[in-house]
């Protein structure tokens, strides 16, 4: 809102109530009653200091900040994602293979054995 032209109070509130007004009619639509969910919806004026907040969120970039801050995970995911694929991979091999073994509870790893996955037995064997 730095850059933007100051509006005043009467249009900040007549953008609220045509935009309550268009979330009423979407639900209307959608098939929900008005009368269990409109004691739900906020005031005209809650709704004006929604976007107000909304955007000054936006100008001083404080979406991503906030969103750290309230989920410390949320910038790691990805990573997080990728680690742990990896890992997996490193532990099962290549695709198409199977694992078995025991963990050696002396040393604190696993001993793996990993083999070809079992391939399909021919129809001619089953039969007889």
């Amino acid at each position: 809102m730095t850059d933007q032209v100051p509006r005043s109070v009467e249009v900040l509130r007549q953008q609220a109530r045509d935009e309550l007004a268009s979330l009423i009619e979407q639900r209307c639509r959608a098939g929900e009653d008005p009368w269990q969910f409109i004691p739900d919806m906020p005031s005209v004026d809650e709704q004006v200091v929604i976007a107000l907040r909304a955007g000054a969120l936006e100008d001083i970039d404080l979406g991503k900040a906030r969103a750290r801050a309230h989920h410390p995970a949320a910038g790691q995911a990805s990573f997080e994602r990728l680690r742990i694929q990896s890992a997996a991979t490193d532990r099962t091999g290549a695709p198409g293979t199977e694992r078995s073994g025991l963990g050696d509870a002396r040393q604190g790893r696993a001993r793996v054995t990993v083999r070809p996955a079992a391939t399909a037995i021919p129809a001619s064997r089953l039969e007889g």
